[in-house]
């Protein structure tokens, strides 16, 4: 093997693999890629697209969203400070825990039933919201959330069973944007009818509506084949050769140096990106709490998001050419955007700002999960979807953890998340320069 030559993300550091060994592992690829077209031949692709799609858009129609800490403060009657430091940091280390099972759940029973558990976790969560009052129950509203947000990541690697790698990016950018379409769609929505004086409470009873659509839909998503997915964990057996199963096959699914290396700006750089929709809201209502514009802004960043999910189909190839250049490009602009978010206290400057941020992000995000699961070679998606998302989780529980400790503003708080973002791109490229100088090219996959 050539190392000018990307296959999988098996370049690197990693030694070429020869003999029978070697040929065992291509030609279980082989064996897996047969099987992903089997499985898609089950379905027709406009069938199998017209479901994922419905499903993603009544699961986020939610035009309760935008106002949420609205919601909170205005009609729960918590503080600002409650919701950030009480209420919100419990679903960050709930949605760690669930995502450290969710990998295991789908072993145990399939993606399909985890999917269907995580829809009915998130129509709970908005019947809490509703119904309930005491910051406890509030609290609990996370530990829901978190599972459905397992199980959206669940839902994410679950495409990749379902169709061949030539149509990997094409599906998920598919189903990303019509997820955001959705979302934007419900954002403005709700940004007109509260325009119109329609209260908070009717917002959430529009979202308890859709997600139980969405609960009905998901019983018929297709289900996914069985391929090699056992770790040992189904055995009757509880001996040590299990658990060393277990890790084989984590350290098999990163083997690859190129995937490692996708990996890790996977866990940084969305671990900062994911702080910027999560506080956005906070930053709005901290500068003008009266204005009742979050709709149409967070409406306007789902179709920007929209656009950037379907635009990562049309340059996917241009961006495997430049390697980790694109990464390292976004999370400098990303770094910047939020530190000029912080800067600004002007509402309409901080608007796109925030907008350009969000497009920056999706766009990325469908760009990584495809580049890494192309670069895995034993099709453990789901291992590598959850345990990336655990890293990258653990991280941000770390910054969340800072932020409490030091008892940032929200407005210190984007200048922090602007300082990390920026950081992130600078280790990024350090890393893909030295994986240049080993390999002899800046290619982490193939095009």
């Amino acid at each position: 093997m050539q190392l000018v030559k990307v296959q999988h993300g098996d370049v690197g550091d990693d030694p070429p693999l020869l003999g029978e060994e070697g040929n065992n592992v291509h030609s279980s690829k082989d064996k897996f890629t047969g099987e992903a077209s089997t499985s898609a031949a089950s379905y027709s692709a406009l069938p199998l697209l017209f479901i994922l799609v419905i499903y993603t858009l009544c699961l986020q129609f939610q035009p309760s969203e935008p106002y949420l800490v609205p919601y909170l403060t205005r009609v729960k009657l918590f503080s600002n400070h409650q919701v950030n430091i009480d209420i919100f940091p419990v679903g960050v280390y709930a949605t760690l825990l669930f995502t450290v099972l969710a990998a295991p759940a789908c072993h145990f029973f399939s993606y399909r039933a985890v999917i269907i558990m995580g829809t009915f976790a998130k129509l709970a969560t908005f019947s809490i919201l509703f119904s309930c009052q005491s910051l406890f129950v509030m609290q609990m509203t996370q530990v829901t959330y978190g599972i459905g947000a397992a199980a959206d990541l669940v839902f994410s690697s679950f495409i990749f069973l379902l169709v061949p790698e030539k149509d990997y990016q094409t599906m998920t950018s598919y189903t990303q944007a019509s997820s955001l379409v959705s979302y934007m769609l419900a954002a403005e929505l709700g940004q007109r009818l509260v325009d119109h004086g329609t209260s908070l409470v009717t917002l959430l009873q529009i979202s308890i509506l859709l997600v139980a659509l969405a609960c009905l839909i998901s019983f018929f998503l297709p289900r996914e084949e069985a391929k090699g997915q056992d770790w040992g964990l189904l055995t009757p057996e509880l001996d040590p050769l299990q658990h060393q199963g277990l890790l084989e096959k984590v350290q098999e699914t990163w083997r690859g140096g190129n995937l490692r290396l996708l990996s890790f700006w996977w866990v940084f750089g969305t671990a900062g990106f994911a702080m910027i929709p999560n506080y956005g809201t906070s930053l709005f209502d901290d500068i003008d709490s009266v204005a009742n514009t979050n709709g149409h802004v967070l409406a306007a960043s789902q179709g920007l998001a929209c656009i950037g999910a379907l635009g990562a189909s049309y340059i996917a190839d241009v961006a495997a050419q430049g390697g980790g250049l694109v990464f390292t490009t976004g999370s400098f602009f990303v770094g910047s955007l939020c530190i000029l978010m912080a800067w600004s206290h002007t509402l309409l400057v901080i608007y796109p700002l925030y907008v350009a941020s969000i497009g920056i992000n999706q766009l990325l995000l469908c760009l990584v999960y495809v580049q890494a699961a192309k670069s895995l070679s034993n099709q453990q998606f789901i291992l590598l979807f959850s345990l990336n998302a655990v890293v990258g989780l653990l991280v941000q529980s770390g910054i969340q953890g800072l932020i409490v400790l030091l008892e940032l503003s929200i407005t210190e708080q984007f200048y922090a998340f602007g300082v990390y973002c920026i950081a992130v791109g600078v280790m990024f490229w350090i890393l893909c320069y030295r994986n240049y100088l080993k390999t002899g090219t800046i290619r982490l996959v193939s095009v």
